[in-house]
């Protein structure tokens, strides 16, 4: 009786393994399709594909390597999918084959990072006119927003210590169906 427990688990252990595991494969190729389908394939790049039991799946490390001249990359440490549960996950496919979509579902976007590059910007922006009598009139207090500021510039942004931009996004909904 107990080597059939330990049987049953151990089965079980690699259903559940093998179901992750072919989640993640099947996700990795996708991701790599759709860079190829992009015709960016030189551009992104990225670490790791993820499936976790909690009903995400996402892609870590994503690096794009802009055309743009101001802004050479954005990072992104990681972008999730989040279903209700690994049930809704691995069912999702084939319910949305038969247009049913997820009664919940969330995207977050963690640690997007764009780092500008601030010397060519410097080439474009004009010093409008009056600009440095307005910052001896503008001290400390009104960069941290405690007064009326007119003006922001590339310096500004640079002396209240923003080298980079890094933002977190989260959107999701939650549908109800009637019954």
């Amino acid at each position: 009786m107990k080597k059939l427990l330990v049987l049953l688990i151990l089965v079980a252990l690699i259903v559940v393994g093998g179901a992750k595991l072919w989640m993640w494969y099947s996700l990795d190729r996708k991701i790599d399709e759709y860079i190829h389908m992009s015709g960016q394939r030189d551009r992104i790049s990225y670490e790791s594909a993820v499936v976790r039991f909690n009903g995400e799946i996402g892609v870590e490390g994503v690096i794009f390597q802009t055309p743009n001249e101001f802004i050479e990359t954005v990072n992104i440490d990681e972008v999730v999918i989040t279903f209700s549960d690994f049930i809704s996950l691995v069912k999702f496919q084939s319910d949305l084959d038969k247009g049913i979509i997820p009664d919940q579902l969330t995207l977050q976007i963690r640690g997007l990072e764009v780092v500008p590059d601030y010397n060519r910007l410097d080439s474009i922006t004009e010093r409008t006119p009056g600009q440095e009598e307005l910052k001896a009139y503008i001290s400390s207090w009104d960069m941290l927003g405690c007064r009326d500021t007119f003006n922001t510039g590339l310096d500004d942004i640079r002396m209240m210590g923003y080298p980079t931009f890094k933002y977190d996004l989260e959107i999701g909904y939650q549908y109800s169906r009637n019954k």
